[in-house]
Formats: structure tokens, sequence, C-alpha cells
């Protein structure tokens, strides 16, 4: 699908631009906005590609950025809590997860890749989140679509392991300041109140359940279908002595790969991955 310019932007997302403008100090400013992904191959919303165009010092720069932001209304409501996970994600584990491998020594196995966030606001009806767009650098979503192979799965378990594992020496080394933001992330995004969940997850829980190819486990999963909601609320409360931060939305659809080539023929030559549009799991 071609790139989708944005004809009519919102005079807060104005806003958002003009504050990155001066964050990045640049001047005499120009700006095309496009819509962040392709309907087809993602399921990720609310994301805007701005390239921001001035000048630095007499000299003509480009930055290209990705920007989270919905527009005020009830769907922004509902996201509001993902963005403030978000934003703690940014400004306090990120920063804290890569400040562990910079002190430690031995960092065994890959080292943790953070996407860089340009600018996180938590303030209310202004949540936004602005990180670099990858976009040419060998950077790429899997698509949906797609079945993920083993060396993708690994990859992905990797980065995993390294995030629950920096969780674990910040809790020990710093458990006051692991407590803190622990309970800023205490309760989950989703399930922490039933009544709030929209009821497309329970159809994204059925259209599942359908795939399944075993007979025994669909019917059983289909019996859970009315009850699911407050079994995820469940499963989504605080572990005392293992939880971590860790990634909140771990699917094949968000997640970045990083290729050697960029080519859809050969999938096996990727270098590392990095966690995508990052929202802390539940601790």
């Amino acid at each position: 699908m071609p790139t989708r310019k944005k004809s009519k932007l919102h005079q807060d997302f104005i806003e958002v631009i003009y504050k990155l403008a001066d964050l990045l100090n640049l001047k005499e400013i120009d700006y095309v906005v496009n819509y962040g992904s392709d309907e087809i191959d993602s399921f990720s919303s609310g994301t805007n590609k701005v390239e921001l165009s001035g000048y630095v010092d007499g000299q003509k720069v480009k930055q290209k950025l990705i920007v989270k932001w919905r527009p005020i209304n009830d769907y922004r409501d509902h996201f509001r809590e993902s963005y403030k996970r978000e934003y703690i994600f940014y400004q306090y584990i990120g920063p804290k997860y890569l400040e562990i491998q910079r002190n430690f020594n031995v960092i065994e196995g890959l080292k943790l890749k953070i996407l860089n966030c340009i600018y996180a606001s938590a303030e209310y009806d202004k949540e936004s989140i602005v990180v670099r767009d990858l976009d040419g650098q060998r950077y790429k979503f899997h698509n949906r679509f797609s079945e993920i192979d083993l060396d993708h799965v690994s990859l992905v378990v990797k980065n995993l392991a390294k995030m629950h594992a920096l969780s674990f020496v910040w809790a020990r080394t710093d458990p006051t300041e692991f407590l803190k933001i622990r309970n800023l992330c205490s309760k989950d995004v989703q399930y922490s109140d039933v009544s709030r969940v929209p009821n497309h997850m329970k159809f994204y829980y059925d259209t599942s359940v359908n795939v399944v190819s075993d007979l025994v486990a669909k019917e059983e999963l289909k019996a859970l279908s009315s009850d699911i909601f407050s079994i995820l609320h469940e499963c989504t409360l605080p572990v005392e002595n293992y939880g971590a931060f860790c990634h909140g939305d771990c699917w094949t659809n968000n997640a970045i790969f990083k290729y050697t080539v960029r080519t859809e023929t050969d999938r096996s030559d990727f270098s590392r991955l990095s966690i995508g549009q990052i929202c802390v799991a539940s601790y």
C-alpha cells in the first residue's frame, strides 16, 4: 500500500510538532505527516509518521519521527493508561536498563536495544509518545499474516529474558527505586477493571479460538469464553517475588526485527531485534 499523507491535522497535534521543533532546536520548520502504518499489515493505530525539517545554525536538517497520539474523544480515554505506562517505560525503566548494562562488566547474551524516545507526555489529554523512525535502517515489522519461524521466536525470547534479568538486577541493587516504579505499574492496563474491557476483545478471543486445530483444546477454550475477562484479570494480578518489567503486548506484529539485507524472500539474515511499541507488563 502506498504511503498516505494526512491532509487535515488536529490543532493539538500541530502543537506537539512545534514542541518537537523546539526540543530539536529547529527553526523555520516544515512538516509532512503520513499514516504510521498500513492497516493491511498492522493492527497498530494512533501512529503518525512525521518528516520534520528546519534549520539548525543555518544548516538544513530533516528528522523522521513516529508520533503516537490520538484525538481527544472516548477512544483516547480507552488508551490513556497505555500511554501512561509507555511514558513510565521511556522515562524510567528503559534508561535504567541501559544504565545497568553499561555499569556491569559482564553482560551475558545479547544487549538490549531501546527505541530512541524524543518526547513523552503523560499529561491528561496531552498524552503522546515520540520516537525516532527506524525506516531505512533495515528494521522491519513482521507481517501479521505470515508465520513466524523459530529463529525469530528465539530472538524475541532472548530479548524478553534480558528484560527479566535486568529487572531482577534492578530489584536487588536498588530496591527502593524499583519498588517506587513497580507501584506505578502495579495495575494492569487492560484487565484490572473487567467492566471496562472493550467488547472487541471478546471477539478477538473467540476468533483466535476458531483457528485452533486441536479439537479437544478448541472445545475447552470455547467453554472459557464467557468468563475469559475474569480469567485474564486473575492472570495479570501482581506477583510479589517474580514480577518483572517486560514487554506488555508481545505478539508477532509488535516487535521490530533488524535485517542485514531487508528482503521478503530471505528472513534468516537478521542481526538483532528491538522491542517496538513498548507497553511494560503489569508487575
